[in-house]
């Protein structure tokens, strides 16, 4: 049985725009970009629309859209802005989360709290507003109710997490330094993790303490690997990268560890050029050769219930962690 890769990208830029003239002006940093909006949009979100794939003598053999087979979001401003400033790749974006569902059950994208809040440090009312917002305009875009929501810098506390289950959210995504402690379902002594230890290949269930009825699945990425992607250029040789994953998926023989990463989708092509070519060879190329499937949190949940629970540290002064 193949084993699950998930790589989770996490897409967003500011609003830009003036607010007299509802354009953006020119950012002379960007150049030879009018604005980083377009600098950042030419070196990763429209590569990985049409990532090009080389044959073994250097030329191109296919063109891969990347979206189909990575996780992401995109922020709603940045989508508000890409729909008109380049509306095919905006289509094709849309397009990928349709093929992802068709293939797998489940779409690749996810939605996102509205502007890029960090929702812990939010009040009730602007908390439960970018959920909403959020929500609302995933469905808008995407003709589909999303199953998670992104948490911008990954912040989050009880509260937060009991507002995406009273939302209906399947799934929320973690960094491993957020988990406190774990046990397997139906055992009374709970494991301390917050200094390590943590098992990031397993889904965990998530009860909110101020009511045992409302859950929600809990996925904490890889953090070593997530950080060679983001810092140590490993997306520069996809055979690499891609033994990277085997490896940290050698001892799953069930297809039941799930192998997941998450770092800026910028990553891909802006941070590191060409990451985008390297993402792409990965998908169809290497993963296959290696026996590891390329999918998303939701349909691995789908497959893989989660069997432990997991609590998430409270921070200081108990307004959560990022």
């Amino acid at each position: 049985m193949s084993r699950p890769i998930c790589i989770h990208g996490h897409f967003y830029q500011p609003p830009r725009e003036n607010a007299w003239t509802e354009a953006i002006d020119r950012q002379p940093s960007a150049r030879p970009e009018h604005d980083w909006n377009r600098r950042v949009a030419r070196e990763c979100y429209i590569p990985n629309t049409a990532a090009r794939l080389l044959d073994a003598s250097g030329r191109i053999c296919r063109l891969v859209n990347n979206y189909s087979y990575l996780s992401f979001n995109f922020g709603p401003t940045l989508l508000s802005w890409l729909e008109e400033a380049f509306p095919e790749d905006y289509r094709r974006i849309l397009q990928a989360d349709a093929e992802s569902l068709g293939r797998l059950g489940h779409g690749n994208a996810i939605a996102q709290a509205y502007n890029h809040a960090i929702l812990p440090l939010c009040s009730p009312r602007d908390r439960d507003t970018q959920i909403r917002w959020g929500l609302a305009d995933f469905k808008h875009r995407f003709g589909r109710d999303a199953e998670a929501l992104w948490l911008p810098e990954t912040a989050c506390s009880d509260a937060v997490l009991g507002a995406l289950a009273a939302h209906g959210l399947k799934y929320a995504i973690l960094a491993p330094n957020q988990a406190w402690r774990v046990r397997p379902q139906g055992v009374e002594s709970w494991i301390d993790v917050s200094a390590g230890g943590l098992d990031t290949r397993r889904a965990y269930l998530w009860t909110d303490p101020a009511d045992p009825e409302r859950s929600i699945a809990l996925f904490f990425y890889d953090g070593g690997l997530s950080h060679n992607i983001a810092f140590d250029r490993i997306m520069s040789s996809a055979s690499d990268g891609a033994r990277r994953f085997a490896s940290a998926a050698a001892s799953d023989h069930s297809g039941s560890a799930l192998v997941s990463v998450a770092t800026d989708g910028e990553s891909y092509g802006h941070h590191e050029p060409f990451a985008d070519m390297g993402l792409a060879a990965m998908f169809v190329r290497e993963f296959p050769a290696l026996d590891l499937a390329s999918v998303n949190y939701a349909a691995f949940l789908a497959k893989n219930p989660p069997l432990w629970q997991a609590q998430v540290k409270p921070g200081q002064d108990g307004l959560g962690t990022a």
